[in-house]
Parts: structure tokens; sequence; C-alpha cells
């Protein structure tokens, strides 16, 4: 990560500083001199980003070489509760190296719980499919970087024929079953980067980055075949009729739907 990279020289930078400036006193007064050091420690703890373990170690190497130098000038001999001080900074460090881990805890939950969150807003409860909230956000992002970029960008709708019929022979349940096994099998069949989204009851649009009309044709048959020959039981057959569509340049997304 680069911002914990420059955090960490940027800290290292401090240390050395405030190691030098220390240094310069012949006889230092540890008593104030160890408040600037419980300062430089909640500051690399609580308000600059850094991880969990630079935390530590740098927090560590200033405590280390602050005792030192205070050592070396004989700053310990000078002030009756020297020991005293080194005490308290190992409780500070302690407690200050709790609670950061307790709040990365708590902060690593949310993130998961956020991350929880977006994907129940943005897919369709029943198929695993996307949703059509995130359709939308989603082609106006590959509309932006098509544009800009000099992309193709095509999409394929399809639409289950005769589904309430389906619904009505074999019950809601049967024709819910179908609607998830569709989705998986078009799974298979489309790349990585193509999405499928849920539009409507039994209607379902693809998006296709960087991909010209010729090629979305190809797939819209490839998945018409497979699906001609696929299971849907208790259904003998499932049939679909397709749409496909590539974006023209400055087009906005409405229109680019309006024609699927």
């Amino acid at each position: 990560n680069s911002l914990y990279s420059f955090s960490t020289v940027y800290e290292l930078v401090s240390i050395i500083v405030f190691w030098a400036v220390f240094s310069l006193y012949t006889h230092p007064d540890i008593t104030i001199h160890h408040q600037v050091l419980i300062i430089f420690i909640l500051a690399i703890f609580f308000t600059i980003p850094n991880s969990f373990l630079n935390k530590l170690v740098l927090t560590f190497l200033l405590t280390s070489g602050f005792f030192y130098i205070a050592a070396k000038r004989g700053a310990f001999l000078l002030s009756s509760c020297g020991w005293d001080i080194c005490s308290l900074t190992i409780i500070i460090l302690i407690f200050c190296s709790l609670i950061v881990k307790n709040i990365n805890k708590l902060q690593r939950i949310q993130f998961i719980d956020t991350q929880a969150l977006e994907r129940l807003s943005s897919t369709d409860a029943l198929t695993g499919a996307l949703n059509r909230r995130k359709y939308d956000q989603d082609l106006e992002k590959e509309i932006t970087r098509a544009q800009r970029y000099q992309l193709p960008l095509s999409g394929i709708m399809l639409d289950l024929d005769n589904f309430k019929r389906i619904n009505d022979e074999y019950g809601h349940l049967a024709g819910d079953k179908i609607l998830v096994r569709l989705c998986s099998y078009i799974r298979t069949l489309i790349r990585k980067i193509d999405q499928i989204y849920r539009w409507g009851g039994e209607e379902f649009i693809i998006i296709l980055p960087n991909t010209r009309l010729k090629a979305a044709e190809q797939l819209a048959n490839r998945i018409q075949n497979f699906l001609q020959k696929a299971d849907f039981s208790p259904a003998s057959e499932v049939a679909c009729s397709f749409g496909v569509t590539s974006w023209n340049e400055y087009e906005l997304a409405d229109s680019f739907t309006n024609r699927l």
C-alpha cells in the first residue's frame, strides 16, 4: 500500500529528527522529554494511517532509541522517577496496542458488513443475478469507459417464452427453479467480465464490455443452442427470445437499453 509506505517513511524521518534533537541535550530532563515521547507514540498509533505491525515496530523503535539516548546522557541518574517512567511507557504501549488492534478488528467487521449489504442491495435474491438498479449503475460506468477509451460495448436481452404457461402448468416454485437454472447455465457461457442482470420477471440482460456486435450475436446464438438442449425439468423445454445490440458513440444508457 503506497499510503502505508509514505506514512512509514514520514514517521521514520520524524523519529530520527526526534532522536537528533533529544541527543543535543547534555543533561536532558527525562520527565519533560518523556511527555514528548508519549505525544509521538499517540500520534503513530492514532493519527497517522499505517498497518498495525508497522505501528508496533515504529513505536518500539522510537521508545528504544529514546531510552538508549537517555541512558547515555545519564538522564536516569538525574531523575528519581526514571524507572517509573519506563514502566509507564510500557503500560501506554500495551494499552495503545490493544486499543488499535480492537479498532482494526471492528473496522474489518464493518467493512465486511458493508460489502454484504452492498451485495444484497445489488443482487436478485432468487437467481443471484444482479438487479435492475445495479444494471443502471454498471451500464453508465461501461458507457463512460467505452467512450473514454474508444472501446466497443454490446448487450444481450433474453426473455423466456411462455413463462406464464410454465408457471400455470408446473407451479411457481418450478418456475422459480427454472429461472435459477437459466442464470446458472448462462454464467458458464459468458466471460468473467460479462455480467447478467435480472431486468424483469423473466427478462434478463447481459452486458458485454469490449465486445463488438458480431461477437455478441455469436454469443446469443451459442446461449440459445445451449438452452435448447439444457435440462429444465419438470418443463420439457424452455425457449427464449433474444435481442442483441451494440452501443453507438455518444449514445445514452436509456437509448441503448431501448434498442435491446
